[in-house]
Parts: C-alpha cells; sequence; structure tokens
C-alpha cells in the first residue's frame, strides 16, 4: 500500500492521542511497539463508531485493514500484540 508522506505519523499521532508535530516514523514505530494495549483500545473505538463493524468478527477485519495500513510502523512482535490486546477488548461484543 501506498502512503502519502505524513499520513502515517498523523494516523499514529491519533490513535497515540499526541500531537503529529511529537512524532516522526521511527518514534511513531517505539510508542505503537511501547502501547500496544493503548493502540488497541483506540482501535476498538474507532471499530466501534464504524457502520461496517457489526460484530467481533468484522470488527477483527477492521483490524486487519487498519494493521495493513499501518504496516510500515509495525513489526510482527508489535503487530500480534496489538490484535492479542484488541481480542480481549473485543469479546465482551
Amino acid at each position: 500500500m501506498t502512503h502519502t508522506p505524513g499520513v502515517l505519523v498523523r494516523q499514529a499521532a491519533r490513535i497515540l492521542g499526541v500531537s503529529p508535530d511529537t512524532l516522526d516514523e521511527a518514534s511513531a514505530r517505539d510508542a505503537f511497539l511501547a502501547r500496544p494495549g493503548d493502540v488497541a483500545s483506540a482501535l476498538v473505538h474507532e471499530a466501534a463508531n464504524n457502520d461496517d463493524v457489526i460484530d467481533r468478527e468484522s470488527a477483527r477485519d477492521y483490524l486487519e485493514d487498519r494493521l495493513d495500513f499501518l504496516g510500515p510502523l509495525l513489526d510482527a512482535e508489535t503487530a500480534d500484540a496489538i490484535r492479542k490486546a484488541f481480542e480481549e477488548r473485543v469479546r465482551e461484543w
């Protein structure tokens, strides 16, 4: 997936609840690695507010789309930690 310059950093900042001016790609990667639970919570919130997400399965699909988009900022370990935290949060749906 091709990204416009700065889009990933702006998305990361929004998900992390920080100003885009405080991040670059390296610091966004570090923050995602350090805060997978916060990232998962933000993505659960996004999914809950998306009209296409109607159940756990569609929430998981939403998560995978977002992880794919954010892929340049995630290593496999971070993506797996976000998935695990996300799953814990949607278990109650």
